[in-house]
Protein backbone atom coordinates (compact mmCIF):
# COMPACT_ATOMS: atom_id res chain seq x y z
CA UNK A 1 0.00 0.00 0.00
CA UNK A 2 2.92 2.34 0.77
CA UNK A 3 4.31 1.82 -2.75
CA UNK A 4 0.87 2.47 -4.25
CA UNK A 5 0.62 5.77 -2.35
CA UNK A 6 4.06 6.82 -3.59
CA UNK A 7 3.07 5.98 -7.17
CA UNK A 8 -0.17 7.95 -6.91
CA UNK A 9 1.74 10.95 -5.55
CA UNK A 10 4.15 10.64 -8.48
CA UNK A 11 1.21 10.64 -10.91
CA UNK A 12 -0.21 13.82 -9.38
CA UNK A 13 3.17 15.59 -9.42
CA UNK A 14 3.78 14.71 -13.08
CA UNK A 15 0.28 15.79 -14.08
CA UNK A 16 0.69 19.16 -12.32
CA UNK A 17 4.12 19.65 -13.92
CA UNK A 18 2.88 18.85 -17.41
CA UNK A 19 -0.19 21.08 -17.10
CA UNK A 20 1.97 24.02 -15.98
CA UNK A 21 4.85 23.56 -18.42
CA UNK A 22 3.27 22.12 -21.58
CA UNK A 23 1.24 25.13 -22.77
CA UNK A 24 4.30 27.37 -22.59
CA UNK A 25 7.06 25.11 -23.86
CA UNK A 26 5.37 22.34 -25.87
CA UNK A 27 6.07 22.30 -29.58
CA UNK A 28 3.30 22.76 -32.10
CA UNK A 29 2.42 19.60 -33.99
CA UNK A 30 2.87 19.77 -37.74
CA UNK A 31 0.96 16.51 -38.23
CA UNK A 32 -2.61 15.85 -37.27
CA UNK A 33 -2.63 13.38 -34.38
CA UNK A 34 -6.28 12.44 -34.94
CA UNK A 35 -7.03 11.14 -38.43
CA UNK A 36 -10.49 10.47 -39.88
CA UNK A 37 -9.55 9.03 -43.27
CA UNK A 38 -11.74 5.90 -43.68
CA UNK A 39 -10.53 2.53 -44.87
CA UNK A 40 -11.23 -1.18 -44.69
CA UNK A 41 -9.82 -4.53 -45.74
CA UNK A 42 -10.54 -8.25 -45.44
CA UNK A 43 -7.70 -10.77 -45.69
CA UNK A 44 -7.81 -14.61 -45.70
CA UNK A 45 -4.78 -16.08 -43.91
CA UNK A 46 -3.85 -19.79 -44.13
CA UNK A 47 -2.19 -21.03 -40.92
CA UNK A 48 0.18 -23.96 -40.44
CA UNK A 49 1.50 -24.43 -36.89
CA UNK A 50 3.67 -27.51 -36.17
CA UNK A 51 2.24 -29.48 -33.29
CA UNK A 52 -1.13 -27.72 -33.50
CA UNK A 53 -2.41 -28.18 -37.05
CA UNK A 54 -3.78 -26.27 -40.02
CA UNK A 55 -6.43 -23.57 -40.05
CA UNK A 56 -7.82 -20.71 -42.09
CA UNK A 57 -8.27 -17.25 -40.58
CA UNK A 58 -10.19 -14.32 -42.00
CA UNK A 59 -9.10 -10.89 -40.75
CA UNK A 60 -11.15 -7.74 -41.17
CA UNK A 61 -10.52 -4.08 -40.30
CA UNK A 62 -12.67 -0.96 -40.62
CA UNK A 63 -10.79 2.22 -39.76
CA UNK A 64 -12.39 5.57 -38.86
CA UNK A 65 -15.88 4.16 -39.29
CA UNK A 66 -18.93 6.42 -39.76
CA UNK A 67 -16.84 9.62 -40.03
CA UNK A 68 -15.32 9.05 -36.59
CA UNK A 69 -11.93 8.17 -35.13
CA UNK A 70 -13.07 4.68 -34.12
CA UNK A 71 -11.47 1.58 -35.62
CA UNK A 72 -12.99 -1.92 -35.60
CA UNK A 73 -11.09 -5.14 -36.21
CA UNK A 74 -11.83 -8.83 -35.88
CA UNK A 75 -10.88 -12.33 -36.94
CA UNK A 76 -12.44 -15.78 -37.24
CA UNK A 77 -10.39 -19.00 -37.33
CA UNK A 78 -11.61 -22.45 -38.47
CA UNK A 79 -9.81 -25.78 -38.79
CA UNK A 80 -7.60 -27.55 -36.25
CA UNK A 81 -7.63 -24.20 -34.43
CA UNK A 82 -10.97 -22.52 -33.78
CA UNK A 83 -11.67 -19.12 -32.37
CA UNK A 84 -12.57 -15.50 -32.88
CA UNK A 85 -11.55 -12.08 -31.69
CA UNK A 86 -12.77 -8.49 -31.94
CA UNK A 87 -11.62 -5.05 -30.89
CA UNK A 88 -12.90 -1.49 -31.01
CA UNK A 89 -10.28 1.22 -30.50
CA UNK A 90 -10.15 5.03 -30.46
CA UNK A 91 -13.67 5.35 -29.05
CA UNK A 92 -13.83 9.07 -28.18
CA UNK A 93 -16.00 9.43 -25.09
CA UNK A 94 -14.86 13.07 -24.93
CA UNK A 95 -13.61 14.30 -28.29
CA UNK A 96 -9.78 14.06 -28.51
CA UNK A 97 -9.55 13.87 -24.71
CA UNK A 98 -11.05 10.71 -23.20
CA UNK A 99 -10.51 7.64 -25.40
CA UNK A 100 -11.57 4.04 -24.76
CA UNK A 101 -10.61 0.67 -26.23
CA UNK A 102 -12.11 -2.79 -25.69
CA UNK A 103 -11.06 -6.18 -27.03
CA UNK A 104 -11.88 -9.86 -26.56
CA UNK A 105 -10.74 -13.17 -28.02
CA UNK A 106 -11.51 -16.87 -27.60
CA UNK A 107 -9.10 -19.53 -28.96
CA UNK A 108 -9.26 -23.31 -28.79
CA UNK A 109 -5.50 -23.99 -29.04
CA UNK A 110 -2.39 -21.97 -28.22
CA UNK A 111 1.27 -22.87 -27.86
CA UNK A 112 3.56 -20.78 -25.65
CA UNK A 113 7.34 -21.15 -25.62
CA UNK A 114 8.58 -20.87 -22.03
CA UNK A 115 12.32 -20.13 -21.93
CA UNK A 116 14.24 -21.30 -18.88
CA UNK A 117 16.56 -18.30 -18.88
CA UNK A 118 17.08 -14.80 -20.28
CA UNK A 119 20.14 -12.99 -21.58
CA UNK A 120 23.00 -13.38 -24.04
CA UNK A 121 24.40 -16.49 -22.35
CA UNK A 122 21.23 -18.57 -22.69
CA UNK A 123 20.67 -21.34 -25.23
CA UNK A 124 18.06 -20.63 -27.92
CA UNK A 125 16.80 -24.22 -27.61
CA UNK A 126 16.48 -24.13 -23.82
CA UNK A 127 12.71 -23.85 -23.63
CA UNK A 128 9.56 -25.84 -22.90
CA UNK A 129 6.25 -25.73 -24.76
CA UNK A 130 3.02 -24.98 -22.92
CA UNK A 131 -0.01 -26.28 -24.79
CA UNK A 132 -3.28 -24.53 -23.95
CA UNK A 133 -6.59 -25.92 -25.15
CA UNK A 134 -8.72 -22.95 -24.11
CA UNK A 135 -7.85 -19.25 -23.93
CA UNK A 136 -10.24 -16.35 -23.32
CA UNK A 137 -8.95 -12.80 -23.00
CA UNK A 138 -10.79 -9.53 -22.33
CA UNK A 139 -9.05 -6.15 -22.38
CA UNK A 140 -10.24 -2.63 -21.55
CA UNK A 141 -8.21 0.57 -21.81
CA UNK A 142 -9.10 4.15 -20.93
CA UNK A 143 -6.77 6.96 -22.03
CA UNK A 144 -6.75 10.65 -21.18
CA UNK A 145 -5.04 12.66 -23.94
CA UNK A 146 -3.94 16.28 -23.56
CA UNK A 147 -2.03 18.95 -25.52
CA UNK A 148 -2.42 17.24 -28.89
CA UNK A 149 -1.24 13.89 -27.49
CA UNK A 150 1.94 15.32 -25.97
CA UNK A 151 0.78 14.02 -22.60
CA UNK A 152 -1.34 10.90 -22.09
CA UNK A 153 -2.27 8.90 -19.02
CA UNK A 154 -3.96 5.52 -19.33
CA UNK A 155 -5.51 2.78 -17.22
CA UNK A 156 -5.42 -0.79 -18.56
CA UNK A 157 -7.19 -3.92 -17.37
CA UNK A 158 -6.70 -7.45 -18.74
CA UNK A 159 -8.50 -10.65 -17.72
CA UNK A 160 -7.10 -13.90 -19.08
CA UNK A 161 -8.63 -17.35 -18.51
CA UNK A 162 -6.87 -20.43 -19.86
CA UNK A 163 -6.52 -24.19 -19.43
CA UNK A 164 -3.14 -25.92 -19.63
CA UNK A 165 -3.44 -29.22 -21.53
CA UNK A 166 0.18 -30.40 -21.54
CA UNK A 167 3.82 -29.51 -21.06
CA UNK A 168 6.33 -30.60 -23.70
CA UNK A 169 10.07 -30.25 -24.29
CA UNK A 170 11.48 -28.34 -27.26
CA UNK A 171 11.28 -31.49 -29.43
CA UNK A 172 7.58 -31.87 -28.72
CA UNK A 173 7.98 -34.85 -26.36
CA UNK A 174 5.38 -34.99 -23.61
CA UNK A 175 6.69 -34.04 -20.15
CA UNK A 176 3.38 -33.77 -18.31
CA UNK A 177 -0.27 -34.31 -19.22
CA UNK A 178 -2.41 -31.70 -17.44
CA UNK A 179 -5.75 -32.14 -19.19
CA UNK A 180 -7.44 -32.87 -15.85
CA UNK A 181 -6.13 -29.66 -14.25
CA UNK A 182 -8.40 -26.76 -13.34
CA UNK A 183 -8.72 -23.63 -15.46
CA UNK A 184 -6.48 -20.73 -14.42
CA UNK A 185 -7.22 -17.01 -14.34
CA UNK A 186 -4.86 -14.02 -14.46
CA UNK A 187 -5.90 -10.40 -14.01
CA UNK A 188 -3.58 -7.46 -14.74
CA UNK A 189 -4.20 -3.80 -13.92
CA UNK A 190 -1.85 -1.03 -14.96
CA UNK A 191 -1.71 2.76 -14.83
CA UNK A 192 0.92 4.53 -16.95
CA UNK A 193 1.69 7.82 -18.62
CA UNK A 194 3.43 8.94 -21.78
CA UNK A 195 5.24 12.20 -22.58
CA UNK A 196 5.95 12.96 -26.23
CA UNK A 197 7.36 16.24 -27.52
CA UNK A 198 8.21 14.81 -30.95
CA UNK A 199 6.21 15.27 -34.13
CA UNK A 200 5.36 11.64 -34.85
CA UNK A 201 2.04 10.18 -35.81
CA UNK A 202 0.18 8.08 -33.23
CA UNK A 203 1.44 4.50 -33.37
CA UNK A 204 4.44 5.43 -35.51
CA UNK A 205 7.83 3.84 -34.84
CA UNK A 206 9.49 7.17 -35.78
CA UNK A 207 8.48 9.04 -32.64
CA UNK A 208 11.95 10.09 -31.52
CA UNK A 209 12.29 11.01 -27.85
CA UNK A 210 9.42 9.03 -26.42
CA UNK A 211 9.17 8.58 -22.66
CA UNK A 212 6.85 6.03 -21.09
CA UNK A 213 6.40 5.38 -17.36
CA UNK A 214 4.50 2.61 -15.60
CA UNK A 215 3.25 4.12 -12.36
CA UNK A 216 0.91 1.50 -10.89
CA UNK A 217 1.13 -2.19 -11.79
Amino acid sequence: MHILHKNLISILLVIVFVMLVSPASGMERRRDQFIKEPGYYIIPVPIVLPGIGDALAVLGVISNAHDSYTDYAGFVIAGDIEGFGATASDIHLINKTLIAEVAAQDLSKVQIFSYNGRGMQTDKDDYSILELDSVQTATARLRGSFYDRMFEIQALGIKNEYHLASLRDNDGNLIMDTRDSEESEVQVYNVSLQLDWTDGLPGSTQRGALRYFTLVD
